[in-house]
């Protein structure tokens, strides 16, 4: 189980990322026909996961309206109390745990890993496609696939172009991202559900006599 823990310790991630071949393929290299490669690899791969994420908003509706209805109110401060903080807390759990047994490698995965997996994605559900939204200049009024692939691919290739600043853009640009997915998904967890409206009387017409 010990492979569960490193995708969640972000500066493990970025290591793993830019280390040795990775690190060849992502940086600005001198090769023009690298980064080409790159760049194009990475708009494929946003597409695909544009797509994905509005296949995920139709098959779960009722989270996802929950998540739209907090992306609103998703302020800096909120950003850094329920977003950033969290993901280092869990990290260091997380590191914590991988010093453990077996047994509590399990337990941090089943507890804290694959919950803080699923709230960001929820949050990415709601919030790629409002960036997409946003910046197409007609909000709600796109198809939500267009707008989902359009957030996925300009989040994908802001994230190549953190790379200009080196590993700690990649790194802050990530955390920041990674932040706002959470925040929002945890919002639309902790969010109470609206009520559900009382069913329409059925009518038995008048008693006959």
């Amino acid at each position: 189980m010990t492979w569960l823990l490193p995708p969640l310790l972000l500066a493990d991630v970025v290591a793993d990322l830019l280390g040795g071949a990775g690190k060849d393929a992502l940086r600005v290299a001198d090769d023009p026909g690298q980064k080409l490669v790159f760049l194009v690899g990475a708009t494929i791969v946003a597409l695909g996961v544009g797509c994905l994420l509005a296949v995920l908003r139709v098959i779960f509706p009722a989270p996802t309206a929950r998540a739209d209805r907090v992306v609103g109110g998703l302020g800096t401060g909120r950003l850094l109390l329920t977003g950033i903080l969290p993901i280092f807390a869990i990290a260091l759990l997380g590191q914590a745990a991988g010093a453990g047994g077996q047994a509590t490698q399990v337990a941090f995965a089943l507890v804290l890993f694959v919950p803080a997996i699923g709230l960001t994605i929820l949050g990415a559900m709601a919030l790629v496609p409002h960036l997409g939204g946003r910046l197409l200049g007609k909000g709600d009024e796109r198809s939500p696939l267009l707008r989902s692939v359009v957030g996925s691919v300009v989040l994908v290739l802001a994230l190549a172009a953190s790379l200009l600043f080196g590993e700690g853009g990649l790194f802050l640009f990530g955390l920041l991202i990674l932040g706002w997915f959470f925040s929002a998904g945890l919002g639309a967890t902790l969010r109470p559900r609206s009520p559900q409206p009382d069913p329409d009387p059925v009518d038995l017409g008048e008693p006959r006599e």
